[in-house]
């Protein structure tokens, strides 16, 4: 028995016992064939002889069954093979089409002669320590003492097997799944849908909340009642998209913040995605994730396997917040490359917008003098710096230095920057190829294409650009070989990896006809496959990834790249909700969050430069501005934030995070972080309009320390009076009580006017 045996427990050879600290997930194989969902929720507990309390009882052939296998008209009898059980009443693990479940299925299979497979049923499982890896896929990592449960399924028939895998993450209250779906058989299969995770659900009120959105207005939170029928989130653009996350939760109508059960799963994946609830029938509704089948087609020849992305799966009988917690423990602890959990990220400015394609060598090293003078840590170099690169309609693939904007290369201006005692990085977009390139004359054929279709700049464009066919290995090779070279030559400490288009069209002549609808998932294959091999060559290098800001903001870029450039929309007010709702899945260590220039270069509206020091503080922090123009007051307030940031970055960046107010429901988006123990906690507080003679509400803090008391300061922000009187020192607060704090809330008087924000210092003293 594995070290972990308390975490998967076996109940009389057909009932699996999955536990993690705070919650359980319970499988029973109906009529000893087919794996349903019997319980998932708050943790069993476990009496003596391990059984679970609830769970333990009626065997797979007795009352429960009998319970689950309600006769109803119009049901259809799955047949002798599956004992006669009508599926489509239970609330399957793994379900197929043919047999009386007419829900959407988690797999959809078809044999030689192209007939669906109807059937799975249940053959053997197995317990191992610690978890399988997933071939060419990112994964949670697994702590000592983490096992993983298979269950196998089987057609003998087609001779296809079906291997359910389940890690409990205990302290992180995740339920990790995958599938490896084999073809055991003697000629080919074809698998044209293929889930992660399904799981089935009881009746019940139930809303689904997303993150969906656009560029420049990425994962704004989406709450709906869950309706008769299906609801769908998904990207069919190639990668997880600005459109959508891959994200869906489900939770009881009565669930907020801090409390009522959620039931949410994650995708490990960055590209076209399918995260759905079927109610067609209210009474077993049924939630699948996992690689969308639109543009998916995969054959499967005899000796092979296909392994689908993981899906994390998190109860939580303490609202959203919980959920949010599950989540950001199981990416910053299990899905950031271990190098990185711990590791702070240091404070970046970025050249964009403060030169856009104007490169040059003197101009950016001003730049980087007047970075080093207010205390920032990195500067990076964005587009512009190679080919004949003057703007978006060339040089993409020709990764060699302008020698007119960089004279001494790209190696003497790393080299005069690290003298400078700063870190040095670089703006990249791989994966695209300009139809005006070197590359692009060599290699025509490197692109996504359809033979005897326009091609090249007759071709269908975004942003002038084309996408390298990273499907083909020697697209892959190429890429590893430069961007290795390129990265040593320099010396990097950081990369901006960024991608400015979608796939389309997603073809590749490279594979054969039968193959033609692997081309968009051997694309993320591929992109993994570089992005591991150069991850492994350069762990010191803190690789950001970008997509049009946050257009594949997901795990499994998280897994080779710590960070994610969050928007490409900068403005503090817009961030406040980007954020707010990015938080719901990604910790803000994840976050790359920036103070940029006003007029805002995307939206136009002018913000306090401390409101916008506020809003890009509550993540991974940086500049994207020319501090060469910026009065001394601004640079001296710049200056102060950093000074405020390096005190308090451990805090920001590895604490607990927790939403307090939220911008989509009223005027005001309030958050903190706390240590653990909660003796150190930062609030932060942003109200978004001014408003005449409206009092300010308290701001109602949780999670402090039971009976602790709280001396209270205004860390940062404006200190002027916010009384008409101007009594009262804004910064002079005293001493809390937690359950004042909690029950009745914090008077944080901020100033008059739109746009404002203020972070308090609340430090326990007993």
């Amino acid at each position: 028995m594995p070290a972990a045996a308390h975490m998967i427990r076996t109940i009389g050879n057909h009932v699996f016992h999955l536990a993690t600290q705070d919650s359980s997930y319970v499988i029973e194989i109906a009529g000893g064939v087919v794996p349903t969902l019997r319980y998932w929720g708050r943790r069993l507990d476990a009496d003596p002889s391990g059984d679970a309390v609830g769970v333990a009882g009626a065997g797979p052939d007795g009352r429960r069954l009998a319970e689950l296998n309600v006769d109803a008209p119009y049901r259809i009898n799955a047949g002798k093979r599956l004992q006669r059980l009508q599926l489509e009443g239970l609330r399957l693990e793994y379900g197929v089409q043919g047999s009386g479940d007419f829900r959407r299925p988690a797999l959809h299979a078809l044999d030689a002669e192209a007939f669906p497979i109807p059937q799975l049923v249940y053959r053997s499982h197995r317990v191992l320590s610690g978890k399988p890896e997933l071939a060419g896929l990112p994964s949670a990592r697994t702590a000592a003492g983490e096992a993983t449960l298979e269950l196998e399924l089987a057609d003998e028939v087609s001779g296809l097997r079906v291997v359910l895998s389940y890690t409990p993450h205990e302290s992180q209250n995740i339920i990790a799944r995958h599938v490896r779906v084999e073809n055991d058989g003697e000629q080919p299969l074809v698998l044209d849908r293929v889930m992660s995770a399904s799981v089935g659900f009881a009746p019940g009120a139930l809303d689904t909340v997303t993150l969906t959105g656009a560029w420049a207005g990425e994962r704004h939170v989406t709450r709906a009642p869950l309706a008769t029928g299906v609801f769908a989130t998904e990207s069919t653009r190639g990668t997880s998209s600005h459109i959508a996350n891959p994200f869906l939760a489900l939770a009881e109508r009565n669930a907020y913040e801090a409390h009522g059960d959620v039931y949410a799963a994650v995708l490990v994946y960055s590209g076209n995605f399918l995260a759905e609830v079927d109610a067609s029938l209210p009474q077993s509704p049924r939630l699948n994730i996992g690689i969308n089948p639109f543009e998916f087609r995969w054959r499967l020849d005899p000796g092979e396997a296909f392994t689908s992305p993981e899906a994390l799966l998190a109860y939580s009988g303490d609202g959203l917040s919980g959920m949010s917690r599950c989540f950001h423990s199981v990416i910053a602890e299990c899905i950031v490359p271990e190098h990185w959990t711990r590791r702070e990220r240091p404070v970046v400015l970025n050249s964009w917008e403060a030169q856009y394609f104007e490169v040059g060598e003197e101009a950016f090293l001003e730049l980087a003098d007047s970075a080093a003078k207010v205390g920032v840590e990195y500067v990076v170099l964005d587009d512009g710096w190679f080919g004949t690169r003057n703007g978006d309609d060339s040089s993409l693939g020709d990764w060699q230095e302008n020698p007119w904007k960089l004279p001494t290369g790209i190696d003497g201006l790393a080299h005069e920057v690290h003298a400078r005692g700063l870190g040095f990085g670089l703006w990249v977009e791989p994966e695209m190829i300009s139809p005006v390139s070197e590359l692009y004359n060599a290699h025509p054929d490197w692109c996504l294409h359809i033979p005897g279709r326009e091609r090249g700049a007759e071709a269908p464009l975004g942003r002038n650009q084309l996408v390298l066919d990273l499907s083909r290995e020697e697209v892959q090779e190429w890429m590893i070989g430069t961007f290795s070279e390129l990265f040593a030559r320099a010396g990097l400490d950081y990369v901006k990896w960024d991608m400015n288009r979608y796939l389309a069209p997603v073809a590749s002549p490279a594979l054969s006809a039968e193959r033609r609808g692997e081309v968009a998932h051997r694309y993320v294959l591929g992109l993994y496959r570089v992005l591991s091999v150069l991850r492994g060559r350069f762990p010191d290098v803190l690789f950001e990834s970008c997509a049009g800001g946050g257009g594949r903001f997901d795990a499994g870029m998280l897994a080779f790249m710590p960070q994610t450039w969050t928007s490409d929309n900068t403005d503090a007010v817009s961030r406040l909700f980007i954020q707010y709702g990015t938080s719901f899945v990604f910790p803000p260590v994840t976050m790359g969050a920036h103070v940029s220039a006003v007029p805002n270069h995307q939206v136009g509206r002018s913000t306090p430069l401390a409101t916008r020091g506020a809003v890009a503080m509550s993540a991974s922090f940086g500049y994207e501005a020319d501090l060469r123009e910026w009065s001394d007051a601004d640079r001296d307030e710049v200056r102060r934030q950093i000074e405020f940031y390096r005190r308090f970055r451990t805090l920001i960046q590895f604490g607990r995070f927790t939403r307090l107010e939220s911008p989509f429901e009223g005027n005001r988006a309030a958050w903190m972080f706390t240590d653990e123990g909660a003796r150190q906690v930062l609030l932060f507080v942003s109200r978004i309009r001014g408003e005449v003679s409206a009092a300010e509400p308290p701001v109602r803090l949780r999670e402090l320390a039971a009976g602790g008391l709280y001396e209270v300061s205004l860390a940062y922000g404006d200190a002027s009076p916010s009384g008409e009187d101007g009594s009262a020192p804004a910064d002079d607060y005293g001493m809390y009580r937690a359950a004042e704090l909690e029950n009745h809330g914090f008077p944080v008087r901020l100033p008059v006017g739109d746009y404002v924000s203020r972070v308090y210092n609340l430090h326990r003293v007993d």
